[in-house]
Order: C-alpha cells, then structure tokens, then sequence
C-alpha cells in the first residue's frame, strides 16, 4: 500500500518541480522595456506610440502635432521608435526617433522635436530621413 502512494508523490512532485524551473529565470530573447528618466520622458514615448497607431488618420494623427502637418501619406509608409531617453527641458524636448519602413527596412534616424501644449506633449516637428 505504500508503494503506490509513494510513486503517486514522486510523479507528483517530480512535475511540479519541473515546472517551477521551467517557469523560472530570464529568457534572453525577452527585451528589458526602456527605463526613461522621468514621467515627461515616458509620456512622449507613449506620444510617439500613439503616432504609429493613427498615421494613417489625418485626424486623430493631428490632434498629436502642435500645428498641422502639411502630408500625412509621407508617414503612413513608416514606423517609427524612440531610441533612447528623450531630453526634456521645461515645456521643449528633443529625441531620437528610429525610422523603418512598414516591411522593416531601417531609414536611420532622426530627431524630432516636442513642445508641451498645456499639460500634455505634442510633436513640434517629426522630420523623415
């Protein structure tokens, strides 16, 4: 009788262990997210995510920018990622923006301009290469 509760708590066990290790550690191929220096950093992160998901709607994608772009199908073939912090200096901020197109194809990159329009951040200027 004890043999078989034995072999049942080993089997048991033995998978919980297995489990618990292979659910453990750092995998590295997961990226490690961006550490921004500050909320007004992330915030224009985030201005520059929300950019790639509206280029393709004049409207949405205006409200975004602190003055009308002029041609919005320039952008709608781009993606565009923020390399680095952005450098923030009161209500103006700066940062490097990393262009490829929708296939992938790195452009290089630029720098692209912020203003803060009351309490929130807008692109000042978003220069292709």
């Amino acid at each position: 009788m004890m043999r078989p509760l034995l072999r049942w708590l080993v089997m048991n066990c033995g998978w919980l262990v297995a489990v618990g290790l292979c659910s453990c550690g750092s995998n590295p191929e997961t990226p490690i997210a961006p550490s921004y220096n500050s909320d007004d950093a992330k915030a224009i992160a985030v201005l520059i995510e929300d950019f790639n998901e509206y280029k393709a709607n004049p409207k949405r994608a205006g409200e975004l920018f602190a003055q009308p772009a002029k041609d919005w199908r320039k952008y709608d073939t781009y993606n565009f990622d923020l390399s680095g912090s952005p450098t923030v200096n009161g209500d103006k901020a700066t940062a490097t923006v990393k262009v490829r197109t929708d296939e992938g194809t790195d452009q290089g990159t630029v720098e692209w301009s912020f203003v803060k329009v009351g309490n929130k951040w807008k692109i000042q200027a978003a220069p292709l290469p």
